[in-house]
């Protein structure tokens, strides 16, 4: 059995191994936007992701873009599960997962507070307008309704975030490329974050991702 998983960008990352210079924010965005559980309709970790980096303090808003990242690499697994006494080993791993990618980012191990009451409201808010039972927790979900968006939308709004996130968060410059297909035509473009502008590019839905450099 093979110990690597091959990733959408074609690199062959070891998920109980991983490497600072295997973590790739392409990947991390593809894989997170094609993510469905219990919802009454297709619903990501990439966009509930957004929402969180949207909703804790902005000082903190590419960690909180991040904080389920691994998830692109390892998959979830239900709550009662992970946190059972023979699932040490997945624990582990994700730990060790979370860590590489803060590394590979430039970003404290920690949760900030802000975080986690953002990941809090907004899966509460998430459980109000997706689910189609009422949740029972007690926090307060936010007064927005969650809109579900397609994948790839998804992706590139996940990369724009983290576009600005970076920016917030004092990261070199990125610039993300992508193209557009309309019958045989294809569209290029990109949209780009510099530290006095955020510039976005955006034609339609169906876009695929090309590639995303700091210059």
């Amino acid at each position: 059995m093979n110990e690597y998983i091959t990733t959408y960008s074609g690199i062959r990352f070891y998920p109980l191994n991983p490497k600072v210079e295997d973590i790739n924010i392409i990947d991390i965005a593809h894989h997170l936007s094609r993510f469905t559980g219990a919802c009454i309709s297709f619903y990501s970790v990439a966009q509930h992701s957004v929402y969180v980096s949207e909703m804790c303090e902005p000082a903190h808003a590419l960690r909180g873009l991040l904080h389920d990242a691994t998830e692109a690499y390892l998959s979830d697994i239900a709550g009662p599960v992970k946190h059972a006494e023979g699932f040490a080993f997945y624990r582990e791993a994700e730990k060790r997962l979370d860590e590489t990618i803060c590394d590979r980012f430039g970003l404290p191990y920690e949760l900030h507070e802000s975080i986690k009451i953002a990941d809090k409201r907004v899966f509460v808010t998430e459980m109000r307008d997706l689910m189609p039972f009422p949740s029972t927790d007690t926090e307060k979900p936010y007064s927005w309704n969650v809109l579900p968006d397609d994948p790839i939308v998804t992706e590139l709004l996940f990369l724009k975030r983290f576009s600005f996130a970076g920016f917030l968060n004092n990261l070199d410059t990125y610039r993300v490329h992508w193209r557009h297909r309309e019958g045989n035509t294809f569209y290029g473009g990109f949209y780009s974050q510099t530290r006095s502008e955020l510039s976005y590019s955006y034609v339609g839905t169906e876009c695929s991702l090309l590639h995303i450099s700091s210059r």
